[in-house]
């Protein structure tokens, strides 16, 4: 079963990289990854707005300047292949911050506020996976080392987290 699983991602991957190319494949996973990283930032910016705890409060800005520097990292990489970045949106920005605020409302002890970001950064991971499943054989090493880079930052953050579990 696994697999088949794997063959038919190969496949999906293949018939990605015949319809769009390589190179498209390149820049949807940049884009991707770029999206990623604002989105951390967009809810450690709202997160931080909920806490006083100093000890949590400088490591979720540690966090974000991260997040913040892997961003810049990925402006330069699409700007060097002739790209512009994409925004992340006014709707993706106005869920993350509804779905924070509801999720806060009963429960904003640190506990509650580092699970969110624990699976924030799962979702991250789990997105980054998927989107470097369904690129290419052949993809520049420096779009894969920046991939690579923000799994193990996100693995990161989420075991610095557990803590205030």
């Amino acid at each position: 079963m696994q697999t088949q699983h794997s063959q038919t991602s190969q496949t999906q991957a293949s018939a990605e990289a015949a319809l769009f190319g390589p190179r498209e494949a390149e820049l949807n996973l940049l884009h991707a990854l770029k999206k990623n990283v604002e989105m951390g930032k967009q809810a450690l910016d709202h997160i931080l707005k909920k806490t006083g705890q100093e000890e949590f409060r400088a490591l979720l800005l540690r966090h974000y300047e991260s997040f913040e520097h892997m961003a810049v990292r990925l402006t330069e990489r699409l700007t060097e292949l002739g790209e512009t970045p994409k925004n992340t949106g006014f709707w993706s920005e106005f869920m993350l911050k509804n779905g924070i605020n509801m999720n806060t409302f009963m429960d904003d002890s640190l506990s509650r506020l580092a699970e969110l970001l624990i699976k924030g950064n799962n979702m991250g991971v789990t997105d980054i996976n998927r989107e470097l499943n369904h690129c290419p054989d052949g993809l520049d090493p420096k779009t894969k080392e920046l991939a690579e880079e923000i799994v193990a930052l996100e693995q990161e953050q989420i075991n610095e987290l557990k803590r205030y579990l």
